[in-house]
């Protein structure tokens, strides 16, 4: 899911089929797995994170595998 003028995207590496007691996962290994949510700002805005893993969790995704990334001390 994205949305380019709020600035965001989602990324999953499928359907979330795999249950976990948080939700669903896209997967469990390197083929087909992972979430990732890209911002278009290089600062990161936490109440942007925070609404697409709103929209994430209301999608059946299990959020507890998602990492923080440090942005600090990224080149312009």
């Amino acid at each position: 899911m994205y949305d380019e003028a709020a600035g965001y995207a989602a990324v999953g590496g499928g359907p979330p089929t795999e249950a976990f007691p948080g939700g669903c996962r896209t997967g469990t290994g390197h083929a087909n797995s992972g979430l990732w949510i890209f911002t278009r700002a290089q600062a990161r805005s936490e109440s942007l994170v925070q609404t697409v893993r709103g929209k994430l969790k209301r999608m059946g995704f299990d959020l507890d595998a998602l990492r923080d990334v440090r942005q600090a001390g990224c080149p312009e």
